[in-house]
């Protein structure tokens, strides 16, 4: 845990062309998830991380990846469903709406309700949720994420640091971490190195 935090070379460097992102224009600390639809840990991780960037407007970036689990039936109709709702500027929108109707299931039919009530063009949507594009961005977010080393849902990196959820919790850890990331970094942006911020695109 303590190497993960602290040690220099425990920061690994996080392509994040093509994710959707959303807070900080200029970030001194960027959040990077993987995360399931369908897991039930991120959805709880969802409204924690949607409260940082909240609470530190301008400090903390969230970064977005896909990574659907092969024990969860939906989760891969789920995280195409993100994508195209991306390519129409509404990720985020429909990104909440995923995770709030985890529990009603997120089969085809509840999948394409929400994308309707999220005000999505439903001919462009219904092309993008099985167009190759749309599986093959899926597809690199879990090899990056395998490459990494990924041990499960939601894993989140913190300025190229592991957040370790075997070490560390959610809810009392994740906002003392990034309020010494801002600290450390001062006025500057330093921490941010790790990640594309050129390559990122809002939604």
């Amino acid at each position: 845990a303590y190497r993960n935090r602290f040690s220099p070379d425990a920061v690994k460097s996080i392509d994040i062309t093509g994710s959707p992102v959303k807070g900080a224009e200029k970030p001194v600390v960027t959040l990077v998830e993987w995360a399931d639809f369908e897991c039930p840990f991120c959805g709880v991780a969802a409204p924690v991380l949607k409260g940082i960037v909240e609470k530190y407007p301008d400090q903390v970036r969230l970064v977005f990846k896909h990574y659907p689990l092969s024990a969860h039936q939906h989760s891969e109709t789920a995280a195409r469903a993100a994508v195209a709702a991306q390519k129409q500027g509404k990720f985020w929108p429909v990104q909440q709406a995923l995770f709030e109707n985890q529990k009603a299931g997120l089969d085809e039919t509840k999948v394409t309700e929400l994308a309707r009530k999220a005000g999505l063009d439903m001919k462009a949507f219904e092309s993008d949720i099985a167009s190759e594009a749309t599986a093959d961005s899926v597809a690199r977010d879990r090899k990056q994420a395998d490459e990494l080393g990924l041990e499960g849902t939601p894993t989140i990196y913190i300025n190229g640091r592991y957040f370790s959820l075997q070490h560390f919790d959610l809810r009392q850890d994740l906002e003392p971490w990034i309020a010494l990331e801002i600290e450390l970094a001062g006025s500057s942006a330093s921490g941010a190195s790790a990640v594309a911020p050129a390559a990122a695109k809002k939604n």
